[in-house]
């Protein structure tokens, strides 16, 4: 059972590369732990449970209940297969999340990064200029709120005008994003053919963000972006928020995405005296 599991799981279940390498992650880690404790079956209450206890000591409780979360799909999907027995997620321990502070750009930071963005100097290895390239996908991914991995995929043939045409590698979904004029003149000045992606990157991912450090000078990660982009929505039109990040469960978007520090509302009750 153990060696199918996962190419079983993968079979049925569309993820997006970055999250299957996930699943891959922790699943050998449980596989790792069962083998010290010298178990030939990962999946039993006990032996999760003590897992869950080993790892929380070095992990945050939003990290651990991800933990939990995959190896509880893994777990459902061999009962399926009628490799394990359906397991009860009571008897799973359940970490305590407490509610994250979402933190974000708010419009003028926004603002400086691209101005910071612009005075870079140089090119990338395809020749690209940085300045270029950074003001465009900084603007874009504010303009939007798409995440990096649906920005590098993006073709020149799928900007209509001022409306870029997407498909979610997470969901498979396929959205529309309006864009401001200044954006679609960044991105034209990339020069990009209709077959290749706007944004290709040229080097690995972790580049990316050393260079996105070096604008945001260490303050917030390209991620912020997105979440300023749905808070802001929000903010001008309560409810949009979800819709505008592709979010098919709102909870999602009010959990992570959205910033009270952009979308507090400015109506209050009367003063006391």
């Amino acid at each position: 059972m153990l060696p199918r599991l996962l190419a079983s799981y993968f079979d049925t279940h569309s993820v997006c590369p970055d999250y299957r390498a996930t699943i891959e992650r922790r699943w050998a880690d449980l596989c790792a732990f069962a083998r010290v404790r010298q178990r030939r079956k990962p999946l039993s209450y006990d032996l999760v449970n003590a897992w869950l206890e080993e790892i929380g000591r070095d992990l945050s409780p939003a990290t651990i209940e991800s933990y939990r979360r995959v190896v509880l799909a893994l777990w459902r999907h061999a009962a399926d297969e009628g490799w394990a027995e359906w397991p009860m997620a009571r008897k799973i321990k359940r970490v305590r999340v407490p509610a994250p502070s979402v933190q974000c750009y708010t419009h003028d930071q926004a603002c400086d990064l691209i101005a910071r963005a612009a005075a870079l100097t140089g090119r990338l290895a395809d020749g690209t200029s940085r300045s270029d390239y950074w003001t465009a996908i900084i603007a874009t991914a504010w303009d939007t709120g798409l995440r990096r991995s649906d920005l590098w995929r993006v073709k020149a043939s799928q900007l209509h005008g001022d409306v870029l045409e997407t498909i979610s590698s997470k969901t498979g979904q396929r959205s529309y994003h309006r864009l401001y004029a200044s954006t679609v003149k960044r991105i034209l000045s990339l020069g990009r053919a209709n077959g290749t992606p706007i944004f290709a990157w040229p080097h690995d991912p972790k580049t990316f963000s050393n260079h996105f450090q070096e604008i945001c000078q260490g303050r917030g990660s390209f991620k912020w972006l997105r979440r300023s982009s749905g808070s802001y929505v929000e903010a001008a039109q309560p409810g949009a928020g979800p819709k505008h990040l592709g979010h098919a469960n709102p909870a999602t978007f009010y959990r992570h995405y959205d910033s009270r520090a952009v979308s507090v509302s400015s109506v209050m009750p009367p003063e006391l005296g």
